[in-house]
Formats: structure tokens, C-alpha cells, sequence
């Protein structure tokens, strides 16, 4: 799943965005700590913007612990498609596409 880190260029991260099949990017210290997402409209932002400028900040985040079902009540009713999944500590383990 495609990174970014604050301080890339949003056009930089959407080529590889492109390339990687996905239509987002999770923004994330050195560290792999969840920062916030970079969602299909922002990714279409200038160029040569920062990604810290068009990114939303905070993402809902998940534990690998909580139930499949469990999940999907959380999401269905929001509209939403996908979870991130991380650690306590806030470390990007993977993505959960419904």
C-alpha cells in the first residue's frame, strides 16, 4: 500500500499512488505512524504541493484484533471501504478493503 511522508510532493505520491493500483496513500512518520490519508481528491491536487496540504488528518484506525464482523458494522453504515489496521502504538500494519 502506498506511503507518504509530510513534506513529499503530492505528485510524486500520486505516481505512485497510480502504479500501485491502489487509490490512496496513508501518510506516515519515518516510523510508520499513522499521520492521515491522502484520498483520490487530494492526490489530484497541484503537483507540487505537500502532501501535509491536502492530506486528512487522523484517520479512523483499527487493531488486527477486532472481529471481521465487528468491522464491518463500524464501516457499512458510514459508507465507508476501507480500515486501516495498525498497532497500539499507532504503526501502519495494512489495510482492510470491504
Amino acid at each position: 500500500m502506498p506511503r507518504a511522508l509530510l513534506g513529499d510532493q503530492v505528485g510524486d505520491t500520486a505516481r505512485r499512488v497510480e502504479a500501485s493500483g491502489y487509490d490512496f496513500a496513508v501518510v506516515v512518520t519515518a516510523d510508520d505512524v499513522v499521520l492521515g490519508m491522502l484520498e483520490p481528491k487530494a492526490l489530484k491536487a497541484s503537483e507540487g504541493m505537500r502532501v501535509e496540504g491536502v492530506m486528512r488528518p487522523g484517520p479512523s484506525t483499527y487493531r488486527p484484533d477486532v472481529p471481521t464482523k465487528e468491522l464491518l458494522e463500524k464501516l457499512q453504515p458510514k459508507g465507508l471501504h476501507r480500515a486501516l489496521v495498525t498497532t497500539p502504538e499507532g504503526r501502519l500494519i495494512g489495510v482492510v478493503l470491504v
